[in-house]
């Protein structure tokens, strides 16, 4: 093989000296798609752009983009705080054994209340008796809350103590396995069985891939043609129910018929107009407008009433270049 053909230009030949060297070949085909649309153009027309190109800037765009520094006004006026309302003194806590002593100091001791009351039992009237039990409740009452009260700071002593020696860092694998969602369990995916391919399926595949190329044919629902009825329609029989309803009600056939055009009354034909009425009924003098149909309409043009107006200090101010300082 000296002489090797590319592409489909049958006058270049090219030569190679032995023929184990690598032959390169080009298949030119037919393309089976249609073509790509055109681009689409959304630019700016052009007369707009004759337009725009008048007005390099907008100074009513500029001011309104500047920032300025608004002064932060409350709706009402300041008024001082009023003063703090005095604070009772705080009573100085007494130590708890000196209040045990002073309340069994207070009555007289518990065995000779016992003794008292056993003795005199049958001479004492009720009232007395009572008192006598109350006394010794009390007695005991403050003795056992003295001691339970002793027991209980020894006992919060002790959870302070174990505060402060330091602990083990907690371990949160637990609880941040528990806070996970459970994994779900998906079964494996299965392939489906197939058959093997073979030269013989292939044959045709030119084929398949011209009938792939075309475009898709959807089936559209037949558009329904004014003036055709269905033959359903046809065959269909009327209800009664229906049928009362076709009829029309009477309230419908009692309605006034219009009035005649062209008939004026003789009180209008003489009636006088005042100046008032006849000032209103002259149209009111309108400025020109322009048509949004114009072509010639200028989107940028300015008014009469705009060039005649004159800016206040406020807006001459905000209209001056504003000074960065670096």
């Amino acid at each position: 093989m000296d002489l090797v053909k590319i592409g489909c230009q049958p006058d270049e030949y090219v030569q190679y000296k032995d023929p184990e060297d690598y032959v390169k070949m080009e298949l030119h085909t037919f393309p089976l798609h249609y073509p790509p649309p055109p681009d689409v153009n959304y630019g700016i027309p052009e007369k707009w752009l004759k337009i725009m190109a008048k007005y390099k800037f907008s100074w009513r765009i500029i001011e309104l983009a500047k920032a300025f520094a608004r002064k932060s006004r409350k709706k009402y006026g300041w008024k001082p705080p009023p003063p703090p309302e005095p604070k009772r003194p705080r009573r100085k806590k007494e130590d708890p054994e000196i209040v045990f002593y002073s309340d069994q100091m207070s009555r007289a001791p518990i065995r000779t209340m016992e003794i008292n009351k056993k003795m005199y039992a049958k001479v004492l009237d009720l009232k007395h008796r009572q008192k006598l039990r109350r006394n010794i409740r009390s007695a005991w009452e403050s003795i056992y809350n003295y001691y339970n009260k002793k027991e209980r700071d020894k006992y919060l002593r002790m959870l302070r103590m174990q505060k402060r020696v330091k602990k083990p860092p907690f371990v949160f694998d637990r609880t941040d396995n528990l806070a996970k969602p459970k994994e779900l369990i998906v079964p494996p995916k299965v392939k489906p069985k197939t058959k093997p391919l073979t030269f013989k399926d292939c044959r045709d595949c030119r084929i398949r891939n011209e009938f792939r190329s075309m475009p898709k044919e959807r089936k559209t629902p037949p558009v329904n043609k004014l003036g055709i009825v269905k033959r359903a329609a046809l065959k269909y029989i009327i209800s009664d129910r229906t049928m009362a309803l076709t009829k029309q009600f009477k309230r419908f056939k009692e309605i006034l018929p219009p009035l005649p055009l062209g008939k004026v009354q003789r009180s209008a034909l003489l009636y006088n107009i005042s100046v008032r009425t006849e000032a209103l009924a002259v149209p009111r003098k309108r400025m020109e407008g322009v048509g949004l149909d114009d072509e010639d309409w200028n989107p940028f043009a300015v008014s009469k009433w705009a060039l005649r107006y004159r800016p206040t200090k406020r807006i001459m101010e905000l209209s001056k270049p504003r000074v960065y300082e670096p």
